[in-house]
C-alpha cells in the first residue's frame, strides 16, 4: 500500500494512503499542537548515541538495538542527573524528538515530556537549529546534538 506524505520544516507531516485511510495522529499532538506522523528512519541515520547541548545541560542518549527509543541521561553542575527516554523521528533532513522524564527534571515529577524539532546538517551528523519546550516550563530553548554512528 502506497502512502503519501506532506513535510514542512517545522517538523509536522501529515500521511494518508492511498486508499483515504484517515490521518494518522502521532502521540505529541496535544503538545506539539499539530498532527505529526514521521516515517521510519533507516537504522544508520539514527546511530548509536547523540551527544547533546541543552542550555546548562548536557545530555547523552544511547540507542536501544534496531529501535529509534533511546535512553538519555542529562547532567549540569547547577542541578541533578536525571534520566528519561526518548523517541526519535526523522524525514529527511528534519527529526523531531518526543521525550518523558523517568525519575523527574530536577524539582518536578516524571510527568514532564518535551518535544524537540531541529535540522540535520549535510554532513548528517549533527543537529542544528533545535529548539526544545517541556510541559514543566513551556519555555523554548536551543538544543544542539552530535549523532555517533557507533
Amino acid at each position: 500500500m502506497r502512502r503519501f506524505c506532506l513535510v514542512t520544516l517545522c517538523g509536522v507531516l501529515a500521511c494518508s494512503s492511498a486508499n483515504k485511510e484517515p490521518v494518522e495522529q502521532h502521540p505529541s499532538a496535544e503538545l506539539a499542537g499539530a498532527p505529526l506522523v514521521m516515517q521510519q528512519p533507516a537504522s544508520a541515520e539514527l546511530g548509536a548515541r547523540w551527544e547533546t547541548t541543552e542550555g546548562a545541560w548536557r545530555g547523552t542518549w544511547v540507542r536501544r538495538p534496531s529501535s529509534d527509543v533511546f535512553d538519555g541521561t542529562w547532567s549540569s553542575q547547577q542541578y541533578p542527573t536525571f534520566k528519561g527516554t526518548l523517541k526519535i523521528h526523522l524525514d529527511t533532513r528534519a527529526v523531531v524528538v518526543e521525550r518523558q522524564d523517568l525519575d523527574g527534571f530536577p524539582g518536578t515529577s516524571s510527568a514532564n515530556r518535551c518535544v524537540y524539532r531541529a535540522s540535520i546538517d549535510a554532513t548528517g551528523s549533527n543537529i542544528v537549529d533545535g529548539t526544545v519546550s517541556c510541559t514543566n516550563s513551556g519555555v523554548v530553548y536551543p538544543w544542539s546534538a552530535r549523532i555517533l554512528r557507533r
